[in-house]
């Protein structure tokens, strides 16, 4: 009896195992469908291997909802035996009692870990699969039996009242009696406040997930015949329990961390207390001294005037930076005892931060010049605030700098100001001038480029402190438009050019592919980042030990060492931070980061404007967006999913960098020793630390178990009962510098660096630049949309790549700050911009990067083979191209790829002299084979191609300039091709977001729909247009005409594989390859090698052209490739010269099957068979003829009207070309021997 007659109770592993049809039929399945290959030699274990994983692909299909649309995707594409196959195999899974056990839940979470949908609960804080997974058990254990005894009902209720039953177990374990009361009380309040919407999110993710999944799975069983249609019964009932379980579980996470926030919010409350009392205390004790000072109080009147024109102000007072409070207006309240008016609140601050300038400026004396006034007279003119602030910072009253950033940040700190709040007057000292400017016209050119060059000073020197550049320079340019009345108007913001390109980019960026390639990409830089800190924290703590050594004898190499080892301690407690992804688990994130930024961002601290720097949506072009509406308005909006994963790292950075300095400073501290006994025991209450810590100090060791980091800052400044209600731990006082360089390293992970120009160096000056231009430029911005990504990604490659990311070259490894960030120690080699970079960041990312290239060859290693490239994986029967994935990750796996095929069992390849060591035994892999330079460039510059948007023209240009000489010729297109793709693609580019659409009716219609129809066209503008809106949903039904997109590595139209798994996961899945096509792989064949060149001006004949190629490569190539005489060649380099040569003989052949004229044609394609033939002839001929028919017959040969209605007389053309030059050069006449014997 064959095995899908077996009763239910029969359906076991004994008796399945038993069944030779069973094993034979759940072996060729798993071949085919997953690529398994079973070790047959021992008859016994082979069996229990296909059982096992039989079992295991059918309960991973239960729930993970791409295994079970690859099944349906199978199950349509095919063959009738293969349907049968399959048919008896999911209904015999069907129909067995389900199996538990150790194995069973290992394959169930091995199907769960591996669905998107897990990772989709990002934004639903991992609330969703956990709900999930008991549903869909529930729906696999029980759903059957339920509706067999129609007890539907019944078991939802019993499902709530579990779900209700558990929540009350966990709720009481915390307390009884009043603490249960206050709980639930609490609780309520958190769901109420926010808990709900996590809830609902959750169950919207799940249950639309868990519906698809078994309609999936429905539709399979549809097409195998099992069921006559789909049951909507069973996809409701799916839907139903998914969204009941995740939401009730999203309830409780969404509570707890709307309880987290609250937390958060306490603490921001705190800290506005504290603010408001600092500020009455400055004003108190500092202000009204400067006030009434001599050298002081004529600079504090002038500024204190400034601040009062709040309409001059632009937006950092204007949008309510300054703390607003009920205390009262700007005119103060009026004290009627004295009957004077008592400041407010914010008048007070202004003071403040006019005494604060005052002090700095004292520092500066200014200039005062006569000036001739408009009636002829004259007067005395006093410098600009912040010329004299310039003055005192560059050079000063004698050619020395008067002024530092540390006397500045000093008198800050007295005046409890940040850098940011004090930068407010700079900007509207240049809007000011911007005004005046802009009255000046022309002649102000002079005046506008001293001012920013002036600007660009300030900043570089105090670039720790604050960015001042970016919004003085955006209110200088600002205010000078103002005056000329160009103002932007509601139709520029959606329809101006400016605007539409802006937007453009921002579509580019919105597909959910995009996002979770983004997020991949962010999650797998964390990893190097923590490397990057492990290094340099291991640099750090070995170089102390060597100091300390010395130290011995030198006090100041005792400090030193004291300092390295605390900065090493930190690094390295920051790089087991991101090694188990602190601030990263599905978008959770802890209080005290969630109560950074949420002060952070607080308009009534410090640093809400730089806030929106570090936090900006659009990310690459989000500072040159953020303040507009209208259609860019819309972009910004649709990108919220990328901000979302953008904000999801750079907050992580942002808290860890800011945990770091005040872990690195706690320790150098506790080392220190000299402590207060009350502060000694707010550490610990053991008496001997307590006193260790007020004598000489803590060891290393010791100091970082006790040292305090962010957390503990909150804890003490805001929290605690004792501390709270003082003044310490002003936020807004957190060391600008610490703040500044937590945003820098945040930017960098996020590759959103900018401010070049404040670094020094060649490589700097020219980002800036290219930046700059590619960001206004519309043409340029077409061609590079995302500048600012491309050079932060190949820093992040240069500074991670071996040996090389120790030369400092051009600057490239430079920090902000002018010449206090230049980096390295001269060699000799200064005069040609290359220092050495010695120090520990540069030794942690040599670290990090070698680490990097070892993981990717660890995976080439495991999931490739000899015949994939570097961006191939196999994983379950299934190849994967990630290279849009990868982005700056790519060369380091370009890398991996050229040491796995030079590190082999055969002869292998060397670096610096050295021969590579053997490193696998796969003697299947090509040697002696060169790579190509392409290749190499697009490794390091292909990551530019930014969540796998593509930078065509440049891949394009590359690629001619490159294989010009194996393509016969510097381009395959004609010019007016290349202008008119370029626009298609640029208009293309808008509509990439509906590209999405296209995935979804790819998954859930017809599988013919999945094959991907050619849209190219020989009319120009028909062809601009097609790829313009090949983004846009395909006609369903396929119409008379429509052709295919041909392949020339096999006789087979182009299909998209899993339009559904590169929705959500951003990786392309290929097809299964052909034997041509591992043999072309193997032996490195670049697609244009094996590709009939393009024919020029017809891309419908180029196409057809490949599918004749496809034909000969399954019909002459492959049983060539098969043959012995191809097998007996000595080496693989033989091989491939052989190979190619019979190819390129094919490729030839192709083009002629197309374009030879023949008698059935009709007078179109005939014309357009001549005019590709002649097109293609040399160029510097081809004009000689074309002048020769001119003088013959007085009219251009491309004009010429034949009689049947078509126009172009190429046929003269050519037989002109024939008369003068012969057929030697002709590609369509001469066909050699081997291939005309092998086609008759």
């Amino acid at each position: 009896m064959s095995y899908e007659y077996l009763d239910q109770q029969d359906l076991n592993k004994e008796n399945l195992m038993q069944e030779e049809t069973f094993i034979e039929d759940a072996a060729l399945f798993l071949e085919e469908r997953e690529g398994y290959e079973f070790d047959y030699s021992n008859e016994k274990q082979v069996k229990e291997d296909i059982y096992d994983a039989y079992m295991e692909h059918f309960r991973v299909q239960n729930v993970n909802e791409v295994t079970a649309t690859k099944d349906l995707f199978h199950a349509q594409s095919t063959d009738d035996a293969g349907k049968a196959r399959m048919a008896k195999l999911m209904n015999t899974f069907d129909t067995m009692d389900g199996e538990l056990g150790w194995t069973a839940a290992g394959d169930y979470l091995e199907g769960v870990f591996t669905a998107p949908s897990t990772y989709a609960g990002i934004f639903s804080f991992g609330a969703a699969k956990a709900g999930a997974l008991a549903a869909q058990q529930g729906i696999k254990f029980g759903i059957r039996e339920v509706l067999k005894k129609g007890v539907t009902e019944s078991l939802k209720k019993q499902g709530l009242r579990a779900t209700a039953g558990n929540v009350a177990k966990e709720t009481a374990k915390a307390g009884v009696g009043k603490r249960l009361v206050a709980k639930t009380t609490s609780a309520y309040r958190g769901f109420k406040a926010g808990g709900w919407k996590t809830a609902a999110a959750a169950s919207g993710i799940d249950g639309t997930v868990s519906g698809y999944t078994v309609f999936q799975q429905e539709r399979t069983r549809k097409e195998l015949n099992l069921v006559d249609g789909i049951s909507l019964k069973n996809i409701a009932l799916a839907t139903t329990f998914s969204a009941l379980g995740s939401g009730t579980i999203g309830a409780i996470t969404g509570t707890k961390r709307t309880l987290s926030s609250n937390m958060a919010e306490q603490i921001r409350q705190v800290a506005i207390g504290k603010e408001s009392k600092i500020i009455e205390s400055v004003h108190k004790n500092i202000t009204t001294k400067t006030m009434t000072t001599r050298k002081t109080a004529a600079d504090f009147k002038k500024i204190k005037r400034k601040l009062a024109l709040i309409d001059t102000v632009p937006e950092k007072l204007a949008e309510g930076k300054t703390l607003k409070t009920p205390e009262g207006g700007l005119a103060g309240d009026l004290d009627f005892k004295s009957g004077k008016f008592i400041p407010t609140l914010e008048e007070k601050f202004h003071d403040n931060i006019a005494s604060a300038a005052a002090q700095i400026l004292a520092k500066a004396d200014p200039i005062i010049k006569t000036v001739k006034t408009k009636k002829g007279g004259t007067a005395l003119a006093e410098e600009r605030i912040t010329s004299r602030l310039a003055r005192g910072l560059t050079t000063g009253s004698k050619g020395k700098p008067t002024i530092s950033d540390i006397e500045i940040l000093k008198i800050l700190d007295e005046h409890g100001l940040s850098m940011n709040q004090l930068s407010s007057l700079l900007v509207e000292e240049y809007s000011a001038a911007g005004r005046l400017l802009g009255k000046a016209g022309k002649l102000a050119k002079a005046e506008k480029e001293k001012l920013l060059k002036e600007l660009t000073e300030v900043d570089q020197k105090l670039i720790n402190l604050s960015d001042i550049m970016t919004p003085a320079k955006k209110a200088l340019e600002d205010s000078e438009k103002a005056v000329g009345s160009r103002v932007r108007s509601v139709m520029s913001k959606w329809f101006g050019l400016p605007a539409l390109n802006k937007a453009r980019i921002g579509f580019m960026t919105i597909q959910t592919a995009t996002t979770a390639r983004n997020t991949t990409n962010g999650y797998m830089r964390n990893y190097v980042y923590a490397l990057d800190n492990l290094g340099a924290g291991l640099y750090n703590v070995t170089k102390a030990s060597g100091q300390g050594l010395i130290g011995l004898a030198n006090k100041d190499m005792a400090k030193e060492a004291s300092r390295s080892v605390a900065k090493g301690l930190a690094q390295m407690r920051t790089g087991g931070q991101s090694a188990y992804m602190k601030d990263l688990w599905l978008g959770t994130k802890s209080w005290e980061t969630e109560a950074l930024e949420l002060l952070f961002r607080d308009k009534r601290f410090a640093n809400s404007d730089a806030s929106k720097v570090l936090f900006r949506e659009m990310g690459d072009v989000g500072e040159e967006l953020s303040t507009e509406g209208g259609i860019v308005k819309v972009a910004r909006m649709a990108n919220v999913l990328n901000t979302m994963s953008d904000n999801l790292f750079k907050r992580a950075i942002f808290s860890r960098e800011i945990d770091k300095a005040m872990k690195a400073t706690d320790i150098a501290r506790l080392q220190k020793g000299g402590l207060k006994r009350s502060d000694a025991i707010s550490f610990s209450d053991n008496e001997r630390l307590i006193n260790k810590m007020m004598g000489k100090g803590l060891n290393p060791v010791e100091a970082s178990y006790y040292s305090k980091g962010l957390r503990n800052f909150f804890e003490d400044s805001y929290l605690m009962p004792s501390t709270a209600k003082k003044t310490i731990g002003k936020f807004s006082q957190i060391n600008n510098k610490v703040i500044a360089e937590a945003m820098e390293k945040a930017l960098e992970f996020s590759y959103q660096t900018g401010k070049f120009a404040s670094k020094e160096g060649g490589f700097n000056k020219l980002a800036d630049d290219f930046i700059s231009i590619a960001s206004k430029n519309i043409p340029l911005s077409s061609v590079v949309p995302f500048p600012r990504y491309l050079v932060n990604q190949l820093i992040f490659q240069y500074e991670h790549a071996p040996i090389i990311g120790l030369i400092n070259f051009g600057g490239i490894l430079n920090k902000r700050g002018g010449k206090k960030g230049v980096r390295g120690v001269d060699v000799g080699l200064e005069p040609f911009g290359i220092r050495l970079a010695l120090d520990d960041e540069a030794f942690g990312k040599q670290l990090g990067g070698l680490a990097t290239i070892a993981a990717f060859y660890g995976i080439r290693s495991k999931f490739g083979d000899e015949n994939t490239g570097p961006y191939e994986f196999n994983i379950g029967g299934s190849t994967y191209n990630v290279e849009a994935a990868l982005g700056p990750f790519m060369g380091a796996a370009w890398i991996a790829d050229w040491l796995y095929r030079n590190a082999g069992p055969k002869k292998r390849g060397s670096v610096l002299g050295m021969e590579v060591p053997q490193l696998h035994d796969n003697s299947k892999v090509a040697i002696g084979i060169k790579g190509k330079p392409r290749d190499a460039i697009n490794a390091f510059l292909g990551g530019s191609a930014k969540g796998g948007s593509g930078l065509w023209i440049v891949d394009s240009t590359v690629d001619s300039l490159i294989n010009s000489k194996d393509l016969g010729g510097p381009s395959d297109m004609t010019l007016d091709e290349v202008m008119f793709k370029f626009a298609g693609n640029f208009f293309n580019s808008a509509l990439v977001p509906a590209g999405m659409l296209k995935d979804i009716a790819g998954t859930v219609l017809d599988p013919n729909y999945r094959v991907v129809q050619d849209n190219t066209s020989v009319d120009m503008i028909e062809y601009m247009l097609k790829q313009a809106a090949r983004s846009l949903p395909d006609k369903y039904e396929p119409e008379e005409g429509d052709i295919p997109v041909y392949r020339p590595s096999r006789d087979k139209p182009l299909h998209n594989v899993n339009p559904f798994l590169k929705m959500i996961t951003g990786f392309n899945e290929t097809e299964t390859k052909t034997a041509v096509e591992k043999e072309l792989g193997r032996l490195r064949f670049d697609y244009r090698e094996y590709a009939p060149r393009k024919i020029k001006g017809d891309g419908p004949f180029s196409n057809l052209a490949k599918g004749e190629m496809g034909y000969s490569m399954d019909k002459y190539i492959l049983p060539y490739i098969l043959s012995e005489d191809y097998n007996i060649l000595a080496t693989d380099k033989q091989k491939r010269y052989e190979l190619r040569s019979l190819i390129n003989e094919y490729r030839t052949l192709s083009r002629i099957k197309i374009l030879q004229p023949l008698i059935n044609d009709t007078p179109v394609d005939r014309n357009r068979k001549l005019r590709s033939i002649f097109i293609s002839l040399p160029s510097e001929k081809r004009e000689i003829v074309t002048e020769r028919y001119k003088d013959k017959y007085g009219e251009s040969l491309y004009t010429h009207k034949n009689n049947n209605k078509t126009k172009g007389d190429y046929l003269e053309g050519i037989k002109f070309y024939i008369e003068m030059y012969g057929d030697t050069d002709q590609e369509f006449l001469p066909i050699t021997k081997k291939v005309k014997k092998s086609i008759q």
